[in-house]
Formats: C-alpha cells, structure tokens, sequence
C-alpha cells in the first residue's frame, strides 16, 4: 500500500496497487504520478571541454617540437663529430702520399684512400638526410625518422667489411 496526496484536490489517497506508474484520485479525478524515477541532468559546457582538448593538442605539439629540437641538436652534435672525422681521414691521406713520395707508403696508400672515401661519402650523404629532415612537417618528420631507425637495425644486423673496420 501505499499513501500520497493528490496535487490538484490535496486529498490524502490510499493506493494498493504499488506496480502502476500512475493513479488517479478518487475525489477529482486528477491524474497522479507514482514513479519515484528521478531525472539525472548532465550539463556539459562544450567550450571548456574544446578549451581542455585544445590544451591537450598543445602540449602534446610543444612536447613533440621539443623532442625534435633534442633530436636535431644530437644530429648537430654527431655532424661536427663526424665533420672532424673527416678532417683526420683527410689528414691520414696526405700524410700517406707524403710517405709514398718518400717510397714508405705504397702498401698502405689504397687502405687509406678507401677510408677516406667511404668516411666523406658517409658524412656527405648523412649531412644531406638531416637537412631533408630538417625541412618537413612534425608529422612527416617523426614518420621518416621511425623508417631510419627501421632502415638503420636491419644495416646494424648486416656483416661489415673489411673495409669499414677502424684502422688507426
């Protein structure tokens, strides 16, 4: 059983029948509302949750740009590394054609013509990839690095030659 008041009359009622989502009084007829069903109002405010994504886009955006800037002064540091690599290859074949002039370095002058070779190729072609990354989008540029880094594990899995083994 169960007891309410109708809203139009403000009579008390007495109903047995508590499975029925609604009534009507027995004095004027009003229909009345059983359900206890309460409506649960959800607001959302569209522009603080766009403001929220769009700082959310930012950070990620800064985070990316500062992870290049860290990638792109490593590669500045390893192209003066490897700028001095090749200035000591290159010192190495004049000081070898210096020997051969003097009759010493005949056997050796091949060896060290192809380690300069490959070293300037190496960097010529290294310095050539960084400034064609240099210029692409944050997108295309984190793509292309991903597939260098692929390119770069299958080489490592590679057997090196003789001749890219360090002699001095």
């Amino acid at each position: 059983m169960r007891e309410c008041v109708c809203p139009k009359c403000a009579a008390n009622l007495t109903i047995n029948d508590t499975n029925r989502d609604f009534a009507f009084c027995e004095f004027c007829g009003a229909k009345i509302m059983l359900d206890d069903y309460r409506m649960t109002q959800r607001i959302i405010d569209e522009a603080q949750l766009r403001r929220v994504e769009v700082e959310r886009e930012n950070i990620r955006f800064n985070a990316l740009q500062s992870q290049r800037r860290e990638i792109l002064a490593r590669w500045d540091a390893e192209q003066i590394q490897e700028e001095a690599e090749v200035a000591k290859a290159k010192k190495n074949l004049t000081i070898c054609l210096w020997l051969c002039l003097i009759g010493y370095g005949i056997f050796g002058l091949p060896f060290v013509l192809s380690k300069y070779n490959n070293v300037k190729t190496d960097y010529e072609s290294k310095k050539k990839h960084r400034d064609y990354m240099r210029q692409l989008p944050l997108d295309k540029f984190f793509k292309e690095l991903e597939a260098d880094l692929k390119k770069q594990k299958e080489e490592e899995e590679k057997p090196k030659s003789i001749l890219d083994t360090k002699l001095w």
